[in-house]
């Protein structure tokens, strides 16, 4: 393409005018778009951060409904503990209460001894050691422990020793002494009637379901033998000191007459426990009993009154 020069000056001037005119408009059209670009970004930049915020607005305002929800549910939960929480106890009013439960376990006489410990707070929390101790004997004692659920809902029992006592009798074998945590709270707002005066009579904790029973068993702090007034058993008998009288027949089997040195009588049959052994065999001439550190005890017939009867 051949080149148009213009050689007129006045057509120069003209075309150079012309020129920078079209660059003025190419420059303010290139910069104006730029600028737009960069406003757009600052727009889109400032949407993004305020679209942040307003989803860390609504996750938090989502946060703190859910903690309002979580705090009525915590205060429900606490208006209804506060009505089921035992109510404090003054210090005479636990007295009263130990001895209502020992009385109703069968336990004679006063409280041996009652001892202040300590006391401690955790938050709405406090804790009162006590330590309390009675003389009775071991079913009675067992059966206080038990009927302290009841009378002392409040009361955890930390510490229990019994130690037996020199010369026991029935029901004043032992001494019992209990360590007690006796708690309260400042939360305790028990409605009336939740927790009533408890029972006077032990005969009124027999339908509870937690109770003791000593379904016969011995106080095993009592001595050995049978005590006075009370009827010796096969079970307290002395192996050492029996006597075999002889045999006789009850329904065809074979039953040992056994005399002890007390000249208290047994009637004994094959598989019979007595003095801690059991009967192994029975015959006109032998008994034969089987006890631990024993071994095989053979006793021979004996006719005459036993060694030591003044005749």
């Amino acid at each position: 393409m051949a080149k148009r020069k213009f050689k007129d000056p006045v057509t120069q001037k003209a075309v150079l005018v012309y020129l920078l005119t079209i660059l003025i408009g190419y420059l303010v059209l290139h910069y104006g778009v730029l600028n737009q670009y960069s406003q757009a970004d600052e727009i889109e930049l400032a949407t993004a951060t305020k679209r942040t915020e307003l989803q860390d607005l609504l996750a938090k305002g989502q946060r703190a409904e859910q903690l309002r929800g979580e705090i009525a549910e915590y205060e429900r939960v606490i208006e209804s503990l506060r009505g089921r929480l035992p109510p404090p106890l003054a210090e005479d009013e636990l007295v009263r209460a130990l001895g209502r439960a020992a009385s109703a376990a069968g336990i004679e006489g006063n409280m041996e001894s009652f001892q202040r410990k300590g006391t401690t707070t955790e938050n709405e929390v406090t804790i009162s050691e006590r330590e309390v101790s009675f003389i009775s004997g071991y079913h009675e004692f067992a059966r206080f422990v038990v009927n302290l659920s009841r009378f002392l809902p409040q009361v955890e029992i930390r510490e229990l020793t019994m130690t037996g006592l020199a010369g026991a009798i029935p029901g004043r074998t032992l001494e019992g002494t209990l360590l007690l945590a006796v708690y309260s709270s400042s939360l305790a707002r028990p409605e009336p009637g939740d927790f009533p005066a408890p029972a006077d009579e032990a005969d009124e904790l027999e339908d509870e379901a937690l109770s003791y029973r000593d379904l016969g068993r011995r106080d095993p702090f009592l001595p050995p033998g049978p005590q006075p007034g009370e009827m010796p058993t096969a079970s307290q008998a002395n192996l050492a000191n029996l006597h075999y009288r002889g045999m006789l027949s009850v329904d065809g089997k074979p039953t040992a007459l056994v005399e002890d040195a007390a000249g208290v009588g047994y009637s004994l049959k094959v598989g019979d426990s007595i003095a801690g052994g059991q009967v192994v065999s029975i015959s006109s001439e032998e008994l034969v009993i089987s006890a631990p550190g024993w071994g095989r005890r053979v006793l021979r017939v004996e006719t005459g009154p036993p060694p030591g009867t003044v005749e």
